[in-house]
């Protein structure tokens, strides 16, 4: 961990530390690798990879710019808007390929305020639906596996009105903090 940890202080590629933390782990410990991947949902992990796969291919196929068209995105200058589009895209597609899509909604002026509010509010986002984080399918999976059913409606009752004061709160908080 200490390897790793210094790999990203020293400012050395994120995926390769990681990477090679993960090979040493596996090389270096006691327990066989069989059982390491034993415990690695398969399913879900497809399910990611092709997330991935799709908005790769979206992005190169021009289509985000087409759908994204140059009047829509002068209008998206309002932060309420941008969190809401966030928070809408983050629950169809899920939180991370929705950050790859929408940023090309940031505008240039203020980059660091936007970045940071796409940050923490796809975040929030993810928590509205079952299928607005990958995280909550995990977590579906592992308590399915123990009979316990999480339903996406049962998810719902919880987290949206929870989600919905959250975002309120981190709205007015951007507000306050950037004057905005």
């Amino acid at each position: 961990m200490a390897l790793v940890l210094t790999g990203f202080l020293v400012g050395f590629d994120p995926g390769v530390v990681a990477s090679l933390g993960a090979a040493l782990l596996l090389i270096t410990r006691r327990l066989k690798p069989n059982k390491v991947y034993a415990g690695i949902d398969f399913n879900l992990l497809v399910i990611f990879i092709g997330l991935f796969i799709i908005i790769g291919g979206v992005e190169q196929s021009g289509l985000i710019e087409r759908l994204l068209n140059p009047r829509f995105v002068q209008n998206v200058q309002s932060l309420p808007l941008f969190t809401v589009l966030t928070i809408l895209f983050s629950n169809v597609l899920s939180n991370v390929p929705a950050v790859m899509m929408l940023k090309f909604l940031i505008p240039a002026s203020s980059a660091h305020v936007w970045w940071v509010s796409m940050a923490v509010f796809s975040t929030l986002a993810g928590n509205l639906t079952l299928t607005g984080s990958i995280a909550n399918l995990i977590v579906v999976e592992q308590v399915k596996k123990q009979n316990v059913d999480i339903s996406f409606f049962t998810y719902l009752k919880i987290r949206f009105p929870l989600t919905i004061a959250l975002v309120v709160i981190g709205l007015v908080y951007f507000r306050l903090l950037f004057e905005l």
